[in-house]
């Protein structure tokens, strides 16, 4: 992995735009790689050089990154990881932005489901030797089972 950023690192410098190019043909499913795990750490490791968060098509090309909801999700862990946490630049954001406002309503209800959530609901486990709900008792015979009920 090491290999592989200072790859990214190298490649940003060099030319910024290029290398934010090459990151949205590595995510585009048609006319590109389709690639899903590589994108956001290029992108990631991209963010941390001033020359390409500065350039102009930054936002725009990051947005093309994001094809389904989760990839913006992808995207801002793997930015908060290598930058650390609240280190995200505003053009990070306004491209993440970008990404999610570009997608139309049907996908983004497609990929709502309990699969893709990140906090799901939790369900209430039941216990085996769980007691049984209170109810309301109304003689003595029904509190105490007959085999040890009191005598009177």
């Amino acid at each position: 992995m090491l290999q592989f950023i200072d790859a990214v690192l190298q490649a940003g410098r060099a030319h910024g735009e290029l290398a934010l190019q090459y990151t949205a043909w590595l995510r585009d499913p048609r006319k590109g790689k389709g690639n899903r795990s590589q994108p956001p750490w290029v992108l990631a490791v991209l963010s941390s050089l001033p020359d390409c968060v500065t350039h102009p098509r930054f936002p725009e090309l990051m947005a093309r990154c994001i094809v389904r909801p989760d990839d913006a999700l992808n995207i801002v862990q793997a930015a908060t990881v290598y930058l650390g946490d609240n280190k995200l630049p505003a053009e990070l954001k306004n491209g993440v932005a970008r990404g999610l406002n570009a997608m139309s309503d049907y996908q983004l209800a497609k990929y709502a489901n309990t699969s893709l959530n990140l906090l799901p609901e939790r369900k209430e486990k039941r216990l085996r030797n769980a007691l049984p709900q209170p109810r309301e008792f109304t003689t003595l015979q029904e509190l105490v089972p007959s085999e040890i009920a009191l005598e009177e």
